[in-house]
């Protein structure tokens, strides 16, 4: 990955909930994710990738102050200048995955 870069955070009382950092999108049991508020996630790579598939699912580090569902409707855009961007799809429903141990 070259680049990744996100619009404003989402904050409660002065703690950020999902700060943007990419490793942070590696958890299995969504406790840490990238949350921002009525804004973008940008993740600019070094070539041109292909991609089959991708999996989103809602954060759920702290329901209280930022629900699952808080996702839903966001969309999938894709570029190679970032001045023309074309759709992909959208995220209609994102679910709460439980964790049991």
């Amino acid at each position: 990955m070259k680049s990744f870069e996100s619009s404003t955070l989402y904050s409660v009382k002065g703690k950020t909930y999902a700060p943007p950092h990419v490793d942070n999108l590696n958890d299995y049991y969504l406790k840490t994710g990238i949350c921002v508020e009525k804004g973008w996630i940008l993740f600019e790579f070094v070539f041109e990738l292909f991609f089959n598939e991708i999996e989103i699912s809602g954060f759920i580090g702290d329901s209280t102050n930022w629900p699952s569902i808080w996702g839903n409707g966001a969309k999938v855009l894709t570029s190679r200048d970032k001045i023309n961007w074309h759709r992909l799809g959208q995220f209609l429903i994102l679910l709460e995955l439980i964790y049991r141990e």
